[in-house]
């Protein structure tokens, strides 16, 4: 299994037989600017795009383009996102292959591999990927959200949700785990993933939606008192990095 961080949130898992490609973003956006690049895909396996929702650090329709190049490839996305079930749709073009639209609680098989969905606390979904006999899990924006001056009635039910739908990945190991530590919540940026860290069997865990400032993950691993728990989770230097092959 090979796993290589793009940017943000953009992340790849090749396997065997399939590349599983999460949140991938080109990064050019007015708002911000991530500068990682999708390497070249695989021609001779079925690759995955996997879409969590629709918020622009999280999707762009540059997906559409490849796909429309490359029969091989396929596309599961939230239902908020903007992708036609019955084909893809960008301006004034139809292309043929339908997405796979999805809700939060459900399950689904797609060719030969198995997908459940979990809630997300932001937008959209997050997915447990069954591929050949791997198990991923891609948390998309599913964080515990902490905001200083909403008050502890809104802080306690953000955690109460997030608690609610990592519990759910309690019964499995996971051979990888995609979870959020995001800067912009400062002081509370590692609560969720402590949480997750300490609840779920995952060995390898990558943080995403850190905005690029791998500061945090530094940060977060500085303050765990058991090395054993820190090296859990992977440290991330710079874009377009192989994190494990």
């Amino acid at each position: 299994m090979k796993i290589e961080f793009i940017h943000h949130s953009s992340v790849i898992v090749e396997l065997e037989k399939h590349v599983l490609v999460f949140d991938y973003i080109k990064g050019d956006n007015e708002k911000f600017k991530f500068e990682g690049e999708l390497p070249a895909l695989s021609n001779d396996k079925d690759i995955y795009f996997f879409v969590s929702h629709s918020h622009e650090d999280h999707y762009d329709s540059s997906i559409l383009d490849i796909q429309k190049n490359n029969p091989h490839v396929y596309i599961v996305a939230d239902k908020s996102v903007g992708i036609g079930e019955s084909g893809f749709f960008m301006k004034d073009k139809v292309f043929s292959k339908p997405a796979l639209k999805v809700d939060f609680g459900k399950k689904y098989k797609y060719n030969d591999i198995e997908i459940k969905t979990l809630k997300s606390t932001e937008s959209g979904v997050a997915f447990c990927v069954y591929c050949e006999d791997k198990k991923i899990y891609f948390a998309g924006d599913l964080a515990l959200w902490y905001w200083e001056g909403v008050g502890d009635l809104i802080n306690g039910r953000e955690m109460s949700a997030y608690k609610r739908e990592i519990n759910k990945l309690t019964s499995e190991s996971w051979d990888v785990a995609f979870v959020p530590l995001d800067p912009r919540m400062k002081s509370h940026a590692g609560d969720g993933m402590k949480y997750f860290m300490e609840n779920v069997d995952c060995n390898f865990i990558v943080p995403i939606g850190t905005w690029n400032d791998f500061s945090t993950i530094k940060t977060f691993k500085s303050m765990c008192s058991n090395s054993a728990f820190a090296m859990r989770l992977c440290d991330i230097n710079h874009i377009n990095e192989i994190l494990k092959n």
